[in-house]
């Protein structure tokens, strides 16, 4: 159990411990199983005040609520992936960005050229050029079983540059032996 007495399971302390061990971290978890919890715990002991909280709205309001539930002294600023992209957009110039950041349902960033993915990369590249160890990049993941293991290659990379060793997504593709069938078609020659 952590120091506020909320984690009740060890998998929880365990997420919470990973996230200010590491900073920049992926949390993937079956739903329900307290990732949001041990990340707002996470949030509180790390002694960052300024966060950011990207995720779709069901998850945003599922967030909100526990913010309230706990009442936690952490208040992000809480917007959706769509939200995101504005919000960068109108960022007065010369203004700090967020020490951290939390990007709930990860999946929404798989996409590399989609502009949700963009915009978080962008962001999380801030955070790391102006915090460096000091800031946070934390991914959240209720889909940690993915139809295709490409899809964690941009989290990783949003989240971690270079953690993956493979430079491109056509690397890592190739690494993993991901093999892609055609059908061939038939072809006649007349003799």
């Amino acid at each position: 159990m952590g120091k506020s007495g909320r984690l009740g399971y060890p998998h929880q302390l365990d997420l919470k411990r990973h996230f200010l061990t590491y900073h920049y971290a992926i949390g993937a978890a079956e739903m329900g199983l307290g990732k949001t919890l041990a990340t707002l715990e996470a949030m509180e002991d790390s002694g960052v005040t300024d966060w950011l909280w990207v995720g779709p709205k069901s998850a945003l309001l599922s967030a909100k609520l526990e913010f309230q539930k706990w009442n936690s002294f952490i208040k992000p600023v809480f917007l959706t992936y769509s939200g995101l992209q504005k919000y960068l957009k109108d960022w007065p110039v010369g203004k700090p960005v967020h020490q951290g950041v939390v990007f709930d349902e990860s999946a929404k960033i798989k996409t590399p050229g989609a502009q949700r993915s963009m915009s978080a990369a962008h962001i999380a590249d801030a955070v790391r050029d102006e915090w460096g160890f000091n800031g946070y990049v934390i991914e959240l993941s209720g889909a940690p079983a993915p139809k295709s293991p490409l899809d964690w290659y941009n989290q990783c990379e949003i989240c971690y540059p270079g953690f993956l060793s493979e430079g491109h997504i056509n690397i890592f593709k190739n690494r993993i032996a991901i093999i892609e069938h055609k059908r061939s078609e038939e072809h006649t020659s007349e003799l």
